[in-house]
C-alpha cells in the first residue's frame, strides 16, 4: 500500500524487483522436483502435503500483508508471517533432504536459493506452488 492507497500490483513490477523468480524459473524448477521424485512413495506424498499446507498458510498471510497499511500492520502480524515463512522453507528442506537420502536428484532446490541468502525467492516459490495448486482445484 502506497499512503493509505491499494496499489494493483502487476506481474511486471514484480520482475522488476531484486532477487524475484519468474513463472518460467518455477515452472522449470517444478518440473524437475516432479520428474526426479518418485511420486507414488508414502513418505514423499506426507511430506508433499506437508509443503503444500505451509505454503498455503504463508501465502495467506503474505497476501494479507500486501494490502495492509503500516499502521495495520502489528509487530504479532509481522513475526507471524515470518515464522510461517520459516516453517514452508524447512518443510521443503525436509523434501530436499528425503529425496538425498533416496538417491533422487535435488539440483532443482539449488536453483531456488539457499534459506540464508535467498528467503524471497523461497517465499515466491511457494507462492507458485499456490498459484498452482489453487488453479487445479477446481
Amino acid at each position: 500500500m502506497n499512503g493509505g492507497k491499494l496499489s494493483m500490483f502487476t506481474y511486471q513490477s514484480y520482475l522488476e524487483a531484486k532477487d524475484r523468480i519468474t513463472f518460467q524459473d518455477t515452472e522449470e524448477i517444478y518440473n524437475e522436483l516432479r520428474t526426479a521424485a518418485n511420486t507414488n512413495n508414502r513418505q514423499f506424498q506426507d511430506l508433499w502435503k506437508d509443503v503444500i499446507q505451509r505454503a498455503i498458510d504463508y501465502v495467506n498471510f503474505r497476501a494479507k500483508y500486501s494490502i495492509q497499511t503500516p499502521n495495520e500492520r502489528s509487530e504479532d502480524f509481522d513475526k507471524t508471517r515470518t515464522t510461517k515463512h520459516n516453517m514452508f522453507m524447512y518443510s521443503l528442506q525436509d523434501i530436499v533432504f528425503f529425496m538425498d537420502e533416496q538417491g533422487w536428484q535435488t539440483d532443482w532446490f539449488k536453483k531456488i536459493g539457499t534459506i540464508k541468502d535467498n528467503r524471497k525467492r523461497l517465499g515466491d516459490f511457494a507462492c507458485y506452488l499456490v498459484y498452482i495448486y489453487s488453479l487445479n482445484a477446481r
